[in-house]
């Protein structure tokens, strides 16, 4: 019977300690940028692992593709989300997010559309 209730007792402590706060609890301080989380640890707001704080956008995101010279001078580089969804490289843009689904590649000015549909 000691044994039990000690057992219980312990689990009674376990259970009420909150190692980190969580998103429901009010002490936690509100982020400022989307996709932000709080970390108790170091008592900041932090993006998620690969992710970039990007204050003008007031969000957490992923670096953009690094720019490299397309191989022909008539090309110029590409981003792409989707078979709809592309524009020219910009590194502020959100179709340049190197996040594993977004696309970089080279095509001819006056082709691009026919080119960005042969991508996917």
């Amino acid at each position: 019977m000691q044994i039990y209730n000690l057992l219980t007792l312990g689990f009674a402590i376990v259970a009420s300690v909150s190692a980190m706060p969580t998103e429901s609890d009010p002490k936690t301080p509100a982020c400022k940028l989307s996709g932000e989380v709080y970390n108790g640890a170091g008592k900041e707001c932090q993006c998620p692992p690969g992710q970039l704080k990007k204050p003008n956008k007031g969000k957490c995101g992923y670096p953009p593709f690094q720019y490299k010279k397309c191989p022909k001078d008539d090309e110029k580089p590409y981003c792409a989300k989707s078979k709809y969804e592309y524009c020219g490289y910009d590194q502020e843009h959100d179709y340049c997010e190197d996040d594993g689904k977004n696309s970089y590649f080279c095509c001819k000015e006056s082709d691009y559309k026919s080119c960005i549909e042969s991508h996917y």
